[in-house]
């Protein structure tokens, strides 16, 4: 099975995490048009701030999406522009 997860933040890694509880085999790819890392946005303006160093910011360790076999697809080309859901297909921006 491949899994197409959309989106980088707590939501995408919570279904990441979920899924690889249950099956370590399905392809999961995950887009993002955001090509940062995984961070906690709610913690954004604590570190913007100063009061916070960046490894406080990380929601999950650099190498999440390698430990979890995940291909990440990042960055403004990876926008989700529309989903075809008859056809399974994601279009992307690139």
């Amino acid at each position: 099975m491949k899994i197409i997860i959309i989106g980088n933040s707590a939501a995408g890694t919570a279904a990441i995490e979920s899924i690889r509880q249950h099956d370590r085999e399905s392809s999961i790819i995950q887009l993002s048009d955001e090509a940062q890392p995984l961070y906690s946005r709610c913690l954004l303006s604590y570190y913007l701030a100063g009061s916070i160093d960046r490894e406080k910011l990380l929601y999950r360790a650099e190498g999440f999406h390698k430990e979890m076999g995940v291909e990440l697809q990042a960055g403004p080309g990876y926008r989700v522009e529309a989903l075809n859901t008859s056809q399974r297909q994601v279009v992307c921006a690139n």
